[in-house]
């Protein structure tokens, strides 16, 4: 999927020829799709991360919460890749395990967060929208074929990775220009965050697995694609609760 990232905030739009266009990037230039992004993009949570202004609290209690998210999201991956390997697509699964090689390696970095920051992970509990997510998540990893679960994970991905880039964008405006940038230019002690999902591997990931869900849905049918778009449009409802559970402590 392309995707160009605009001053004015995310760029929804594609920029492959319309003939060409792949089903991963028209859902993300999806109407419904483009405006979920862009509360996303300007939810008090995110706003708050991005400028460094974030209560540590809020962001202690995100982490742990995302930690359960992510160990679900593990576990859609490796559910998927069984699927593709039991019928013998020895690509999608080996490109699932490469995926899920890349969420234990995030889940590494929660780790790393948990410990500086004095989270234990074994006294907290999955808020009702972690739960509603994780609960989406598997129950169409486990019931449904790997393209399903693919347009179910990659609005996650791909999300995270626009989001990274565009608050690293913003940061360098405001360092090229800091005296007239109404940007801000470091994310404080969160910019280790910002630093992760603006690199360059998390694009990587993110465009796999899109690749993935592309190779996947030319095999389904019309009907099924209407499934894996409203599939697509669920997960980025789910995303935009997960940070407005955070958002009012932000």
């Amino acid at each position: 999927c392309a995707f160009v990232v605009l001053s004015s905030g995310l760029s929804y739009a594609a920029t492959q020829h319309p003939r060409q266009v792949s089903l991963s990037a028209s859902l993300w230039a999806d109407a419904q799709v483009a405006a979920l992004a862009s509360e996303c993009e300007s939810n008090g949570f995110v706003r708050a991360l991005a400028d460094g202004s974030l209560m540590l609290a809020s962001f202690q209690g995100y982490i742990a919460q995302d930690r359960f998210f992510l160990s679900a999201f593990s576990r859609a991956y490796a559910l998927s890749r069984e699927k593709a390997a039991a019928a013998g697509d020895w690509v999608s699964a080996a490109e699932l395990g490469e995926l899920e090689a890349g969420v234990h390696a995030e889940l590494s970095l929660h780790s790393g967060y948990a410990a500086r920051w004095g989270v234990n992970m074994s006294t907290v509990a999955p808020v009702p929208a972690c739960n509603e997510y994780v609960n989406f998540l598997l129950r169409i990893a486990e019931e449904e074929s790997v393209a399903a679960c693919a347009a179910a994970m990659v609005p996650c991905m791909r999300l995270y990775a626009a989001l990274g880039q565009h608050i690293a964008t913003r940061q360098l405006r405001c360092m090229a220009n800091p005296s007239e940038s109404t940007d801000t230019c470091s994310a404080g002690i969160y910019q280790e965050w910002v630093d992760t999902y603006a690199a360059a591997d998390i694009e990587v990931l993110a465009s796999k697995l899109e690749a993935l869900l592309d190779r996947e849905a030319a095999r389904t049918n019309a009907p099924a694609t209407k499934i894996l778009r409203s599939h697509y449009v669920r997960a980025m409802e789910l995303e935009l609760a997960f940070f407005d559970a955070w958002a009012s402590r932000s």
